[in-house]
């Protein structure tokens, strides 16, 4: 579903960003739709715990890293 909702976003120009907390490789066609429309796709990792997938880095514009608070 979160799929749908980058082409819906993204097809309609509803937004100028997308901001993904997600590793999951499921989502590279719509990163890939979505960058296609001119959104910029910003993918965030959560933890240095497993390390996101070199296509979701390739295919996004911005990887960015967040530690959480204990």
């Amino acid at each position: 579903r979160i799929g749908m909702d980058f082409a819906t976003l993204s097809l309609k120009r509803l937004v100028e960003r997308i901001i993904l907390i997600s590793g999951d490789t499921d989502m590279l066609p719509a990163i890939k739709l979505a960058r296609r429309e001119g959104i910029q796709v910003c993918v965030v990792q959560v933890g240095t715990q497993g390390r996101l997938a070199p296509a979701l880095i390739e295919d996004s514009d911005l990887v960015r890293q967040i530690t959480p608070v204990p």
